[in-house]
This record gives structure tokens, sequence and C-alpha cells, in this order.
């Protein structure tokens, strides 16, 4: 079986909006030499007028170090807005800039963080969630976006998701409820997910179920199985019938909400967090496609010829065993046994391909990309994870990944990452896209 996970980074501790705090922030070490994209859980406060003045301290003793190339913000009202250096879009003062903007700050002034996007969710008591993009770049230049502010990613009035129909839409497998029952907000991330996919994304997801469990089996990569958020498990190849396995995708629990002071997308039109993750997954399903079709008919064999042996077995069990039965019988199993050895050098490539490269998508995926690794902490673990959270960037936040991969957004866009399923999706060239 082959398993793919997106595991939960280390979380910041409760966020303190003192300077002396700031700087215990998840990250250590020096600037980052490339950018990257913040994929992690943090803990953070609702914010509240007290805080205001703790925090403008912080952002004018910044400001006047000068130790930033630029700091630009955008407000829904106000638009862009240079606060360094000054000119005459600067506000008067940063005095009543809004909390949540003054929030994002605190997290990218740092010089350490050069290079960091992180897509925040500022909580406040008179508005609810504020979402906010906050990007270093390496030249030390800072851009704060702050989007409209909203109470829930799904409305109090709205309908819940129908799993069944969601399921027939977009043409998966059942969703269904593990050791733990879907939330409201990941069934909505998972509509998300799945509407931002292609027919041919969608084409490699038939038959993958979605399941809601607590906690991954065992330990992945390094990582504890506590901080595993989402695991892809493909199918079990040629071990025998009563050792088939549906492939799925499957959902673990978070820290209580973490889940949701974090978004993916533009701050005009976020996503939960937890639609990351689950397309992180979808990556890891599309990346180990060309395994499973070529492994899908050889199962197929194995099967009929295991029904086979069954029926030779109960016919002479029986007394039942004709002559002209057991001749089919023989004429099958040989046709069968012919078949499977037709079949045996794809599967060797395929074994080989996926012992070298991690399979011909992340081989693909290796020469567009290029050697730097990312485009998150995360993405740097392999090749495998640093496609998959590319993929999730490419479908939710193109821009944090063209940030990141200046080239890699045209590839997916123009399916680079889909070339060595093709020859294996004729029929999708009549489908529709949903």
């Amino acid at each position: 079986m082959r398993r793919s996970a997106r595991s939960l980074r280390p979380t910041a501790g409760s966020a303190s909006l003192l300077l002396t705090s700031l700087l215990t922030f998840l990250f250590l070490g020096g600037c980052a030499k490339r950018p990257y994209y913040a994929g992690f859980l943090f803990d953070s406060p609702i914010l509240v007028e007290s805080d205001r003045s703790d925090m403008v301290r912080t952002l004018d003793f910044i400001l006047e170090s000068k130790r930033l190339q630029k700091l630009t913000i955008q407000t829904p009202d106000k638009g862009v807005q240079s606060l360094y250096p000054r000119d005459e879009t600067s506000p008067g003062t940063t005095d009543w800039l809004p909390l949540p903007v003054l929030f994002a700050a605190q997290y990218v002034l740092q010089k350490k963080f050069r290079g960091l996007e992180v897509d925040l969710l500022a909580k406040t008591e008179a508005e609810g969630f504020t979402p906010v993009s906050a990007i270093h770049d390496l030249d030390g230049s800072v851009r704060i976006e702050m989007g409209p502010s909203f109470w829930d990613f799904v409305p109090a009035n709205a309908s819940p998701v129908d799993r069944t129909e969601l399921a027939q839409r977009y043409g998966i497998g059942e969703i269904v409820d593990g050791e733990r029952e879907w939330r409201p907000l990941e069934l909505f991330a998972l509509q998300q997910a799945l509407s931002l996919l292609g027919k041919e994304e969608l084409a490699v997801l038939q038959g993958v179920s979605f399941v809601r469990n607590r906690r991954a089996e065992e330990d992945h990569k390094g990582t504890s199985r506590q901080r595993i958020w989402a695991q892809y498990r493909g199918r079990v190849a040629l071990q025998g019938a009563a050792k088939k396995e549906p492939r799925q995708i499957e959902l673990f629990d978070t820290k209580i909400d973490k889940d949701e002071l974090l978004f993916i997308g533009e701050p005009s039109q976020p996503y939960p967090m937890t639609t990351m993750a689950l397309l992180h997954e979808i990556g890891h399903a599309v990346a180990d496609y060309p395994r499973i079709v070529t492994v899908r008919p050889v199962l197929a064999l194995i099967d009929e010829r295991d029904q086979l042996v069954k029926e030779w077995n109960g016919l002479l069990h029986r007394g039942k065993l004709t002559e002209e039965r057991k001749t089919e019988l023989d004429q099958r199993m040989a046709e069968l046994k012919r078949l499977q050895e037709e079949a045996l050098p794809a599967l060797v490539a395929i074994r080989k391909s996926y012992d070298r490269d991690a399979g011909p998508i992340h081989a693909d995926y290796r020469a567009a990309r290029g050697p730097d690794k990312g485009p998150t902490r995360y993405g740097r673990t392999d090749i495998e994870e640093s496609f998959a959270e590319s993929f999730a960037l490419a479908k939710a936040d193109p821009s944090a990944l063209r940030r990141i991969y200046p080239d890699l957004v045209e590839w997916f866009q123009t399916g680079g990452h889909l070339a060595a399923l093709r020859p294996s999706l004729p029929a999708l060239e009549h489908q529709q896209q949903p």
C-alpha cells in the first residue's frame, strides 16, 4: 500500500501581542534563502481594542528602524496604501489601522521571516474572522492585504452539504464517517477542494472514498501520527483478492478550532485550511495513479483466476466437474497466465519508476520545479510532499505558488502534472467539467 500524508507542523504557543513574545514565534534560524508558504497551524487570541496600543508601538518601532525596504497595506475600503516609505497614499497615522492588519504585521516584519507568506484569519469580537495575507519578500518588501470580514465559512442559514449529491456530482467514492463524524466546515472544505479540480483530476478520484477518522494508524516520514492531518491510502498491489483495499483519503482530528485560524487562497476568496489538506492528499492520489492503472488490470486477472479456482474446487467437491467444463477452465486459466506474463514488463517498469523517481509524475514535476525545495517547510521533506503542496497551492492559491515557483503555475494549468496520465484516460475527452 502506498501511504502519503499531510502533517501538522509544530504550533506556536498562545499568541501574545508583546514584542518579547513575538520573538518566540514558530520559525527559528536565519532568513530563508527562497520564498516559502506557511502551511502550519498556530494559536491566536481574539483581538480586542485594548491590544491596539502594543501593536501600534511595535509597528512604529520597526518602521522607525528603517529595516524594511517597503511596507504596503491593502484594505477593502482604503485600497493600497504605503506605510513605508510614505507618499500621498499613506495614512496620517498608524494608530487606527485595522486590528487584523496590525496583528498580521507582527508575524512578518521580523527579518528572520523574509520569504514568508502567511494567510491568517484574524478574529475580532466585533467582526468575526478577517482574512489577511501577509507577505515578506526576500528583498525586505512587505505586503499586507486584508479581505472582507465574515462570521463563518459556513453561514448558519446555509443548507448542509449533501454527501451523496456531492459524491455523485464529482464522481468520487463515498464520503463516510469513521471514528469521527464530518463537521460542516470539513464537508464545506471538501466541496471547495473538489470544485477546484479539472475533469482529468476528478477522473483520478473515481472510486476514492473520503473517510473521517480520529487519528492515523502509525507515524509517517518521521512525523508522529498525532500530527498527521490527512492521509491518502493507495490500494494494496498484487497481494491477492483477500488483501485488496479501496483507495481512500482520510481526514483526522486537529487541535480544536486551529484549522479555522488560517486560510488558503486570496483574501477576497478564502478557503478553509482544511481545503489545502484535502487538496494535498488529492495531489498524492494523482501522483499515484500511474501505478494504479498499471496494477489494476493485473488485479482483475488475479480476481478472475481466484474465481475460477473457487469454481473448480466447488465443482470438484460436489462431483460435478465435467470434462467439458474442466477443459474450459483449463483453457481460461492458461489464457490468464499468458495475460499476466504479458503484463509483467509494465509492472516491472512502473515499480522501477517509483523506486527511482517516486513515479513518472514526480519525475516530470522535479524537472519543472528544479532543485530548490519547497514550497512550504513540509514540502521540503521530499519530492512527494513538495508536489502535493505545490498541487494544493496551484489549485487554491496560484498567486502564492507563482511567487515561490514562477513557472509552476503555468505547468499545472497546462496539465504538465497530467502528461503521464493521459494515455490511461482516453475516455475523458468526452466528459464535461462539473
